[in-house]
């Protein structure tokens, strides 16, 4: 393992301690020794690619074989997850659909349960 790879492990677990001083100066170090490493243009090509195969792999075809196969419940949808897990980014892609209201975070959750979030989402 090489010295960049091995800073950025030890920052994340800083962070994790909520050292977040600690964990910024090692992420910094991290940086200077991995030398701008990261090929920007490289990792573009490479997300290109990756998109056109989600375009290609999920056609109309296929999405139009799952038409009218989801349920037709009204119950609340109840999206649950630690900080920083994705859990907001799930509820923004179901309140996409008009047929889902997003309902935020639900604080008294948080503080019953220490770090950890719960989303709610239902049918609008």
């Amino acid at each position: 393992m090489d010295e960049a790879t091995t800073l950025f492990a030890r920052a994340s677990l800083l962070e994790s301690a909520e050292r977040y001083d600690e964990a910024f100066a090692t992420l910094e170090a991290a940086n200077r020794a991995a030398g701008g490493a990261f090929d920007v243009a490289g990792a573009a090509v490479i997300e290109a690619e990756r998109f056109a195969r989600i375009v290609r792999d999920f056609s109309p075809t296929l999405l139009g074989m799952w038409r009218g196969r989801g349920s037709r419940t009204s119950a609340p949808v109840f999206v649950v997850g630690k900080p920083r897990s994705g859990s907001t980014l799930v509820e923004q892609i179901l309140a996409s659909h008009p047929d889902v209201r997003g309902m935020g975070e639900n604080d008294s959750r948080h503080r019953q349960h220490g770090n950890g979030a719960v989303r709610m989402a239902r049918r609008a």
